[in-house]
């Protein structure tokens, strides 16, 4: 797409995710800029700088907000941060792409919602999984049925981190869920297992739809992380970790689509293809040949070391680029905004919330129709 302009991007953090996609997302964009880096790390900030070259660097943020060619600002950092940034960002005058969650709690996304409605300014927050590609094949479909729905979302993988996955992942799929069914959930049921980040989620929507959520972290590496199956009207679908979709009684879609892999720096390029034209088994060995390099390694051997930092479950696509770019062209004017908002993510908390006390009490969480 062609852009009068290109939307000028602060970035405030350089770590991982902010390093593994933003800045590099932008770096590669055709409507983005990366304008300024930031990070109190000087380290990080180098690197950054090193393999995706802005206008500027800094150290101080406050030195983005006060830049008056800087359209909008982004933000991924430690979480408990994120409200804190965003709520500054947005006194300043400046649009804001923040990571999930937004905030601690429910509270601070709906004190970012009247911030951003006041000051008239856009607050997407990065539940990416809106526009992932093969989600975006199902939307007018799935939400065009006459009846309600019924869908089971696997996101699983290894997890041995301290942070509430309730909050950090299953916050994902709460947001996707309630974009598909253009339907806010009434009901919340969840059982956990005896890993506090295993969990059976069930969600029951406005208008009778239901659906399952399997969140794992005790699974192997070798499994696709994420798997959403879903029927409705006599129709159905199923799609392999946003590279391979199956659809079932929708003339308007193929039977089979496969989607191209997500070029990632840094990873040699021969699957983002193959994902397109193969599928799921190209995914899968993809997979494979990630696992068997890090158990050589940990067996001592000395495996590929590119094999060892092939991030995979960065190189399907979930929409992460297409996301920002959605974002900034709302920023410059030349689209509608799509993104999850501060009122969405006050949403994915309140059913993360929700799932937790359920969990802990056996019993059903209600939402009351006020929703968050």
């Amino acid at each position: 797409m062609t852009v009068s302009r290109l939307c000028n991007l602060g970035f405030i953090g350089c770590g991982r995710l902010m390093s593994r996609q933003h800045i590099q997302n932008a770096h590669y964009s055709k409507i983005c800029r990366v304008h300024t880096l930031c990070d109190i790390d000087e380290a990080k900030l180098e690197t950054a700088a090193k393999r995706f070259p802005p206008e500027k660097t800094t150290t101080d943020y406050k030195d983005i907000l006060a830049d008056p060619d800087i359209d909008a600002v982004v933000i991924a950092m430690n979480y408990k941060l994120h409200c804190r940034f965003t709520l500054e960002a947005l006194s300043a005058g400046k649009h804001v792409y923040v990571e999930k969650p937004l905030g601690e709690t429910v509270a601070d996304a709906l004190e970012v919602a009247e911030k951003a409605r006041n000051v008239g300014r856009y607050v997407a927050v990065g539940l990416n999984r809106r526009f992932a590609p093969a989600y975006r094949d199902l939307l007018p479909h799935i939400r065009a049925r006459k009846e309600s729905c019924l869908a089971y979302y696997r996101i699983a993988d290894p997890y041995e981190g301290k942070g509430d996955r309730m909050h950090t992942e299953a916050c994902h799929i709460f947001d996707c869920l309630r974009w598909l069914f253009d339907a806010d959930p009434t009901e919340v049921f969840a059982a956990k297992g005896h890993y506090d980040h295993d969990a059976m989620i069930t969600l029951k929507f406005s208008g009778g739809s239901v659906a399952a959520i399997f969140l794992g972290s005790q699974g192997t590496d070798l499994i696709p992380k994420e798997h959403l199956e879903a029927t409705w009207d006599e129709s159905g679908v199923t799609i392999e970790d946003f590279v391979e979709a199956r659809f079932f009684g929708i003339p308007d879609l193929p039977a089979v689509k496969r989607y191209r892999g997500l070029a990632y720096d840094g990873c040699p390029g021969d699957y983002v293809e193959r994902f397109e034209t193969v599928g799921l088994e190209a995914l899968l060995e993809e997979r494979r040949k990630k696992h068997d390099a890090d158990v050589l390694k940990a067996a001592g051997g000395s495996p590929d070391e590119g094999l060892l930092a092939r991030p995979y479950n960065y190189i399907v696509n979930k929409g992460w680029r297409e996301a920002l770019d959605g974002f900034a062209l709302a920023v410059l004017g030349e689209a509608e905004f799509e993104n999850a908002t501060a009122l969405d993510a006050a949403w994915a908390t309140r059913l993360a919330n929700a799932a937790n006390e359920s969990a802990a009490s056996g019993q059903v969480v209600r939402i009351g129709p006020s929703g968050p």
